[in-house]
């Protein structure tokens, strides 16, 4: 059984697999600069969000430029993984970032492969080293064999 196990918050992200007789081994880091600029312009944008279908109408909300930043890492990181998911690279998917941005990725990700992920952390542990990583996702992910002995 092959994990994948990703954690990512706004402006980066870093992909660790893990199979059954290994332990944690990171595989790619992503870096999104635009979500972490001090200089990104601070004035609203307004969007327009579908309610329903048969009255079409829409309620305006506020998308600020470091929110639409945001969403579009989540959107590269949701492409990459349908990719991924298209390959056969994992069998397991976990997911750990802060809440918001767990919720944009998640609607990023196709059905398809919204169904190999066994486990959401709301936590931002990106700057956590790979070994305490591994300590604080213990309880959430299964253990692979070398860590049973």
């Amino acid at each position: 059984m092959n994990t994948w196990v990703i954690v990512a918050d706004g402006s980066h992200a870093r992909v660790f697999e893990r199979s059954r007789l290994q332990p944690l081994t990171e595989l790619q880091a992503f870096v999104h600069p635009q979500s972490r600029q001090s200089n990104i312009d601070s004035s609203d944008e307004y969007g327009r969000k579908f309610v329903d279908s048969r009255e079409r109408q829409f309620i305006e909300t506020k998308v600020t430029p470091l929110e639409r930043e945001e969403r579009l890492f989540a959107r590269e990181l949701g492409r990459f993984l349908d990719g991924a998911e298209a390959e056969h690279r994992f069998d397991e998917l976990v997911l750990v970032a802060p809440p918001a941005f767990l919720g944009a990725l998640r609607d990023e990700i196709e059905p398809r492969t919204q169904r190999h992920i066994t486990c959401t952390v709301n936590k931002d542990f990106t700057q956590l080293d790979q070994r305490d990583l591994a300590r604080s996702l213990k309880d959430h992910i299964r253990p692979s064999v070398n860590e049973l002995r």
